[in-house]
């Protein structure tokens, strides 16, 4: 079955799935209170999927059979215009409208035998003859939930098919509300009323629907959706984030599909690649998707994941078309609702009559407004982007290509964040990690304010190890004068266990006060400083000050030509010689990197591949812009060293500055490498 809001009766135990065809009996509207109608079942359902439809013939030919001995059983035919309409054929659908009108001219006083008349009459397109028909049962019996919640329906129907009028949906909601009133727990009512006050943006009055529905039917995977969906737009993150896994625990993983697939998010030439990996390879695309994608990696909650199961879950339950066996999600609005969010504006055009009517969903994005069309070519109520037309060609190549829209709903003002970040041996085999920040000088604090400092580390995996908060206030931090601005700096140190892995530090400097937030991921490649080989630091860039260079690590590594570059390392494990003294070679060159050199730091086993090639020459034959190579001596097998290297000869641009330490007793090398920049003018 096609997934999309519920259009069965309040008997239905579900929204989508495959129509049983068992008949049972529930309680039904009726004229006099004292008679109860049957009902069977899924009676207002009109998808049956094929491998059924044998099983439906054989049921027909019987109620047939049996119908020509009691002709006057009104029940009979209505039983039999039933399973007409479930054929979903033409012809089925005329039949239906012969054998209900018998039923109505045998009991015209049964209020249920006019809804049946008006679902036919909407399966065959006769709108306004099927409102009449649900309008003439809620005059029967204005008890009848069922009349009031098919008229609801056909309102609902159109709203969504252009989602242009608003009108409709009011009368929707009004409808709903009179059936709600005569059956108060009935979940398809309490869905649709809380999905539906979602489009007037009455969030909190829609939640009340939904938290109803998932109180009265708790293993409703829709009702947890949906409360999932609205606590999402209320901010209620963590609520949210447990709504939606409560409603996955109860879904099949064909039903989890559409909300784990990524690919509408993705660019074009990955998306193709993300569809065609095999499950566990989009496991993992997905997982590292949304790490990367995650406004709070502080917190466990990630916003933008829900945003996007609350779009797949608009997208699903408005855009789905059952008569042409189309997923909301799967349609062109549903990818663009999808990836860009709901329109900031939309509008409808009747078209030609002969070529369909229009639909155009208008963005506002930095760079103007943004328009998808979108063309119900086929006059089946599709509205999708035209094949062949200029329209449909731009709207499809905007989709295809133009960056996902999504604004964290809690509005912080974004600045720039400078940092790096250090490896050295910290502890009882811990490694130490060195990091520095750089706040512009025009970030105050308010008065005696404070920030905080996350730093979240992932593996490779993207599976969170450590979680570390700092605070601090940037009025009475140090400043630093840079080619690019004044700047200033935290500095701190945290120890961890290494991993062997790469990894990923997130931080993230937010003030709440003034509603200020930066986020940076830095990667890294955490080592273990400890053991028994040589083991080299990484190059730490100091900033230098009047006393000359310091400890603290330059967050801003962009330096005039007339400074002196400050740097400094460790070197671990160095063996002694036979006369008990450590001795090793340094040799350390500055060249231009080349265009696969990494923009972070280069672990050991990427920088000794071109250590050599860059001191002696580079990939090019060309000659390195500096280069030096001296021998140390240490009475410890654990030094720290300081640098300066004179910039003067170094014309504006970004260099590599290459490492190499030897341990001349045993032949052993380690090297690294770091980055920085010379700034066009003094």
């Amino acid at each position: 079955m096609k997934t999309g809001i519920p259009i069965a009766l309040e008997a239905a135990p579900r929204l989508f799935g495959t129509i049983s065809l068992v008949l049972c009996l529930i309680p039904a509207c009726a004229l006099h209170p004292e008679r109860k109608q049957t009902v069977e079942e899924r009676d207002f359902i009109e998808y049956v999927p094929p491998e059924e439809r044998r099983d439906l013939d054989e049921r027909i030919a019987a109620l047939s059979a049996e119908i020509e001995g009691d002709f006057k059983n009104a029940e009979l035919h209505r039983r039999l215009s039933v399973l007409y309409r479930l054929q979903g054929t033409p012809r089925g659908r005329l039949l239906s409208s012969e054998e209900i009108d018998r039923a109505i001219m045998l009991d015209p006083g049964n209020a249920m035998y006019r809804v049946e008349k008006g679902l036919t009459l909407a399966a065959r397109r006769f709108v306004g003859e099927a409102e009449a028909a649900f309008l003439e049962a809620t005059r029967l019996d204005p008890r009848c939930s069922q009349a009031w919640f098919q008229l609801a329906r056909l309102e609902r129907d159109e709203y969504f098919r252009t989602m242009s009028h608003p009108d409709h949906l009011v009368k929707a909601i009004d409808l709903f509300g009179e059936a709600l009133r005569r059956n108060r727990k009935d979940e398809e009512t309490l869905l649709n009323l809380g999905f539906l006050h979602s489009f007037r943006q009455m969030h909190r009055t829609g939640l009340q629907y939904a938290s109803r529905a998932a109180l009265y039917h708790p293993r409703s995977a829709r009702a947890h959706l949906l409360c999932g969906m609205l606590r999402t737009k209320l901010k209620l993150f963590d609520e949210a984030a447990a709504s939606f896994a409560d409603a996955f625990l109860l879904m099949s993983g064909d039903e989890r599909k559409p909300y784990e697939n990524i690919a509408p998010l993705l660019p074009r030439d990955e998306r193709e690649l993300y569809l065609s990996s095999l499950p566990a390879k989009r496991d993992d695309w997905n997982r590292r998707f949304w790490a990367e994608h995650d406004p709070t990696p502080a917190t466990e909650v990630n916003e933008r994941l829900l945003e996007h199961y609350a779009r797949v879950l608009a997208a699903d339950w408005a855009l789905s078309n059952e008569r042409i066996d189309l997923d909301g999600w799967e349609s062109d609005r549903g990818a663009a609702l999808i990836r860009f969010g709901p329109p900031d504006h939309a509008y409808y055009d009747l078209g030609s009559g002969t070529s369909g009517a229009w639909v155009v969903w208008s963005y506002t994005t930095p760079g103007g407004a943004m328009r998808l069309y979108f063309n119900d070519e086929f006059l089946n109520g599709d509205f999708h982007f035209p094949i062949g037309d200029h329209y449909g060609e731009v709207s499809r190549r905007i989709l295809e290509t133009a960056p996902q829209r999504y604004e964290y709903p809690l509005a912080y003002a974004a600045f720039p964040l400078g940092v790096e970040m250090a490896e050295l041996r910290g502890a009882d085999e811990r490694t130490r990690i060195d990091f520095s920040l750089a706040i512009p000088d025009s970030m105050r604090a308010p008065s005696g304010g404070r920030w905080n400092l996350f730093l979240t580390f992932f593996d490779s995996e993207w599976s969170r190890f450590s979680r570390n908060r700092l605070t601090l206030r940037p009025d009475t931090l140090p400043v630093i004068d840079k080619p690019s601005g004044r700047y200033r700096v935290y500095s701190g140190a945290i120890e961890m266990l290494p991993r062997e892995l790469g990894c990923t530090c997130v931080l993230e400097l937010v003030s709440d006060a003034d509603r200020k937030k930066a986020v940076r991921r830095y990667p890294l490649e955490m080592r273990a400083m400890h053991g028994r080989s040589l083991k080299l630091s990484s190059v730490r860039f100091a900033i230098k000050g009047d006393a000359g260079c310091g400890d603290a690590l330059d967050p801003v590594p962009l330096y005039a030509r007339s400074e002196a570059l400050c740097l400094g390392y460790e070197v671990y494990n160095l063996k002694a010689g036979a006369d008990g003294i450590f001795r090793y070679r340094v040799t350390y060159a500055v060249r231009k990197p080349d265009a696969g050199d990494a923009g972070a730091p280069a672990g050991p086993r990427r920088t000794l591949a071109y250590m050599w090639d860059g001191i002696r020459g580079g990939k090019r034959g060309e000659k390195p812009y500096a280069e030096a190579s001296f021998e140390q001596r240490a009475d410890a097998p654990a030094v720290s060293d300081n640098l300066q290297i004179d910039l003067a000869a170094l014309e504006p641009g970004v260099y590599l500055l290459v490492l190499l330490v030897e341990d001349l007793s045993t032949g052993e090398s380690a090297g690294e490498s770091r980055r920085f920049t010379v700034a066009g003018r003094d």
